[in-house]
């Protein structure tokens, strides 16, 4: 998978998915930090990216406007998220993809929203 890190997700969390194999390139990269969700957006189509974020407001995007058009991992926990809350979280996410054995290519079309309990694949 080709990923795109909104502004909220650190660099750490960059170098630990290029380690564990995957295209990485993040908004702070590319220095554009404070651009919109949509340009946000407009981006990872470009490139072919799945959006890797924090920001909720995301999945009202997706939800409303971009169903299908683009993927989004949505990590959302109740308390404020460290830069390991956020790898753990999204170690759940791929040890949950080889358990359930799915085909990766359904992240670049939905929305993920993954809490400290559960992981919710939302396609269109």
């Amino acid at each position: 998978m080709r990923f795109l890190l909104d502004e909220n997700i650190s660099p750490q969390t960059g170098k630990l998915l290029k380690y564990w194999g995957f295209d990485v390139s993040s908004i702070a990269g590319k220095d554009m930090r404070g651009v919109g969700d949509l340009e946000v957006i407009r981006i990872a189509k470009k490139e072919k990216r799945v959006i890797i974020t924090q920001d909720l407001d995301f999945g009202r995007v997706y939800y409303f406007m971009m169903k299908a058009d683009v993927g989004i991992i949505v990590i959302r926990q109740k308390r404020i998220q460290t830069v390991e809350m956020v790898n753990q979280a999204l170690k759940r996410l791929f040890e949950f993809i080889r358990k359930e054995n799915i085909n990766e290519e359904i992240f670049t079309r939905s929305l993920t929203i993954i809490t400290e309990k559960k992981i919710r694949i939302v396609t269109k």
